[in-house]
């Protein structure tokens, strides 16, 4: 598995319910086309440049291509959200753990609450930390029907055909 250094920006809070301090890791402003993945348990493991990721642009495809064929008519926005959203169908696991792109790192990992004072306990930081790559070998060997429903299926989940 690639690995990467990634320097990202760092702050500590403190959870509002469970008093347990938080830590926050953000890309730099300036990260076009790059995103940080989260695990289906909220957790930071990956890292991905969009831009550059031809899994991702053959997803956007095939999300327009479901959505055209199902006469499902959107905005620009909600398509792209949608890709964003159930590109982790596309993934790899790592770690034992499915890439969740519709998972952010709002959440405590102690009680599960999304309330965390506004109030930093540290300064923020920059730091360097190591991530694997996000991959696409299972996805790349797939046939393009089963791609498809794959698709398919996880839009369903999304509610887009309701």
């Amino acid at each position: 598995m690639d690995k990467m250094s990634i320097r990202v920006r760092k702050e500590v809070v403190q959870c509002l319910k469970c008093k347990e301090l938080k830590v926050f890791i953000y890309l730099p402003d300036f990260a076009y086309g790059e995103r940080l993945v989260f695990s289906n348990k909220g957790m930071p493991c990956a890292f991905i440049k969009l831009v550059d990721d031809q899994t991702y642009i053959e997803y956007e495809k095939l999300v327009r291509q479901i959505l055209q064929d199902n006469l499902v008519e959107t905005s620009e926005d909600k398509i792209l959200r949608l890709v964003i959203e159930t590109f982790g169908v596309t993934c790899d696991e790592i770690d034992n753990c499915k890439v969740d792109f519709a998972q952010n790192q709002k959440k405590c990992y102690f009680c599960g609450s999304t309330n965390f004072d506004k109030k930093l306990i540290e300064p923020e930081s920059v730091i360097t930390i190591e991530l694997p790559l996000v991959s696409h070998k299972k996805w790349g060997s797939v046939e393009f029907k089963k791609k498809y429903e794959l698709a398919k299926s996880e839009l369903t989940r999304n509610n887009v055909f309701n």
